[in-house]
C-alpha cells in the first residue's frame, strides 16, 4: 500500500466520515493503540480518546456509520475493527485531521 496515495476504501471512509473528522481522527487514533481482537463500545472509545460524556451520542453515531462503510462491524458487546481495518486506524485519523483543517 502507497504511503501517498489512499486507497478506494480509504477514500469511500474519509467521505463518510468527513462532517465529523476532527471526532472521527480522535476516536481512530486512541482505537489504533487498544488491542485488535478488542470490542469497544461508544463509551470506551470516548473515554480512551479522553471525551467527556457529552461525545457519547456522536460516537455511538460515528460507530454506526462506520458499519455501513466496512470498516467495523456490529457486536452484542459493541464494535470490533473488520478484518484488516484495525491497521488503517492510524493513517485514517491522519487524513481525517487533514480533512478537519
Amino acid at each position: 500500500m502507497s504511503a501517498q496515495k489512499l486507497t478506494a476504501f480509504e477514500g469511500a471512509v474519509l467521505a463518510g466520515l468527513a462532517d465529523k473528522a476532527g471526532l472521527a481522527a480522535a476516536l481512530l487514533e486512541a482505537w489504533a493503540y487498544l488491542p485488535v481482537d478488542t470490542v469497544q463500545s461508544a463509551r470506551s472509545l470516548v473515554d480512551a480518546a479522553q471525551f467527556g460524556v457529552t461525545e457519547e451520542g456522536s460516537t455511538r453515531d460515528l460507530l454506526e456509520r462506520s458499519v455501513g462503510l466496512g470498516l467495523v462491524e456490529a457486536t452484542p458487546a459493541g464494535f470490533k475493527p473488520r478484518s484488516g481495518a484495525h491497521m488503517r486506524f492510524q493513517r485514517l485519523a491522519f487524513a481525517l485531521h487533514a480533512v478537519e483543517h
